[in-house]
C-alpha cells in the first residue's frame, strides 16, 4: 500500500476482476512510449498501445435489458485508475470526454466502489 492506499496496478486488477464477475469483458490497456532508433539513428518517441491519455481499462458493457435489433449491443467501456492522490492528465481528461460524447461510459475509478458508483 502507498502514502494513501493501494497501488493503481492493485486496483487496475481489482477492478477487471469485479467487472469479470459481473460479466462485463474488460482488458488492461497498457500504453506507452518507447524510445528507438528513427531517422539518422537519432533515437525518436514511438507510442506503443494505444493513443495518448487512452484509459487504463477499455471494455464493452453488455445491454442485457433491452433485445438486439440490429443496432447497438453494448457500450464501449473507459476507466482511468488513479491512486488515492492521483490526477489524471489533461490528455486522459479528454480521452474520457472524448469517449462520452461519443456515447461511452467514461470515468475515473480509486476503488472497485467507484466503479459500483456508476452502474456497473
Amino acid at each position: 500500500m502507498g502514502r494513501g492506499g493501494p497501488k493503481e496496478s492493485t486496483t487496475v486488477r481489482a477492478i477487471l476482476s469485479y467487472l469479470a464477475l459481473r460479466g462485463i469483458l474488460a482488458f488492461r490497456m497498457n500504453s506507452r512510449v518507447v524510445m528507438l532508433p528513427g531517422r539518422g539513428g537519432k533515437p525518436a518517441p514511438y507510442r506503443m498501445g494505444g493513443v495518448k491519455g487512452m484509459a487504463d481499462i477499455i471494455g464493452c458493457v453488455p445491454r442485457y435489458t433491452q433485445p438486439f435489433d440490429g443496432g447497438f449491443a453494448g457500450r464501449f467501456l473507459a476507466i482511468e485508475v488513479k491512486s488515492a492522490e492521483g490526477k489524471p492528465t489533461p490528455e486522459q481528461v479528454a480521452f474520457l470526454a472524448a469517449v462520452v460524447r461519443a456515447g461511452g461510459l467514461a470515468f475515473m475509478a480509486r476503488s472497485v466502489k467507484d466503479v459500483q458508483d456508476h452502474g456497473l
